[in-house]
């Protein structure tokens, strides 16, 4: 006999009053739909699962979503959560991504009208990328760009394709360098 599980998301952080978040579930379609101030995201969810949306007992009766779901572990069902609140986190915010030049005389500009990235990074020519449609990018200083866009995929596309220009150099730390990453550090050689 399968069992019912039960497992809970907290909307707090996103409730509608902070990020203007709306939860749609269709149960003809089995189909969750989030809307976001900045895109609306939709998602299939399996038959066995069933979506209730509450509102907690206490005074600021803050939102949360359960799923309960016959036959499955809670495994799978904080899956289903984590997926469900990156699709939340994306229809509020988007995906952007932070990268940052460092070595003596590298610089980043942004062309808005040609929509291109040019890096100088210390080679003969200038390297330029040209940014695709859905995506964008803003200038924080001469050594730091913000890429930003409503697909992950496309942003990932376009960091990775900047971040060939110039490796880091493990020496030196030297090159293109994306926030959040990790990038070990090697020593000289010890005479």
């Amino acid at each position: 006999m399968k069992e019912l599980v039960a497992s809970s998301l907290s909307l707090e952080e996103y409730s509608p009053l902070n990020l203007k978040i709306r939860l749609h579930p269709d149960r003809n379609n089995n189909k969750l739909t989030l809307e976001g101030r900045i895109q609306e995201l939709s998602m299939v969810i399996p038959k066995e699962i069933i979506l209730i949306l509450k509102k907690s007992r206490s005074k600021k009766g803050k939102p949360f979503l359960k799923l309960l779901g016959w036959g499955y572990d809670k495994k799978k069902l904080n899956i289903l959560l984590g997926q469900i609140e990156r699709m939340a986190k994306l229809s509020c915010y988007g995906h952007w991504s932070q990268l940052s030049v460092s070595g003596i005389g590298y610089r980043i500009d942004f062309n808005k009208q040609e929509r291109k990235l040019t890096f100088k990074l210390g080679y003969a020519t200038n390297q330029s990328k040209s940014i695709t449609q859905g995506v964008t990018a803003r200038t924080v200083s001469d050594q730091t760009v913000q890429i930003y866009g409503l697909s992950p995929e496309r942003v990932d596309t376009v960091v990775s394709s900047v971040k060939r220009f110039r490796k880091p150099d493990a020496y030196k730390n030297k090159g293109v360098l994306v926030e959040g990453s990790f990038y070990l550090k090697k020593d000289w050689k010890k005479k």
